[in-house]
């Protein structure tokens, strides 16, 4: 599926509901979002179209700034774990390779992925091709990576689909 075929993809009112709770001053941040009333009443199990959430982080991220942008989705990384992590996920491993069952739980239908293509001790690549925001994905896996055992972790965007590349590539080193 192509940039232009996202009118079909639907993404879960979770992972807005999650963005929109860690907001501080959200009538203000989002008086001139032309979106704004679409965001009302999103129950967390309903699916709306992707690009309402495209368009929510895009706005925001223009707003915020890329550094508290990225906050922001660490705070949207506790959605994701309480929406889709199941208990026994020990590692930062098992953790990150679990963000691609949540992308399935999350995005219908399944566009793009988070796959895991290099481990190695205390070091793991993602490829990174699911239409959400890089920037918020940072983010999360910033705050998975912690949660999961790695205060110091450390997350470079090594590659960048809004710079041309193929695909996103985070190298997460914890």
């Amino acid at each position: 599926m192509t940039p232009q075929d996202l009118s079909e993809v639907k993404m879960i009112g979770a992972c807005i509901n999650g963005i929109m709770s860690a907001l501080l001053n959200r009538d203000l941040l989002l008086a001139d979002f032309p979106r704004r009333p679409e965001l009302a009443g999103i129950g967390n199990d309903e699916f709306r179209p992707i690009s309402l959430y495209i368009d929510f982080c895009d706005y925001l991220e223009a707003r915020l700034g890329t550094y508290a942008f990225l906050r922001l989705g660490r705070k949207m990384a506790a959605t994701v774990m309480a929406t889709s992590f199941p208990p026994g996920l020990y590692s930062v491993e098992a953790a990150i390779a679990h963000l691609q069952v949540a992308h399935q739980e999350f995005c219908r239908p399944l566009i793009g992925a988070f796959e895991l293509t290099e481990r190695s001790p205390g070091a793991l690549v993602v490829r990174y091709t699911a239409p959400y925001n890089c920037t918020l994905q940072e983010g999360l896996f910033y705050e998975v990576a912690i949660r999961y055992g790695a205060p110091s972790a450390v997350v470079r965007h090594a590659a960048c689909r809004r710079k041309g590349a193929e695909a996103c590539r985070f190298e997460v080193d914890y």
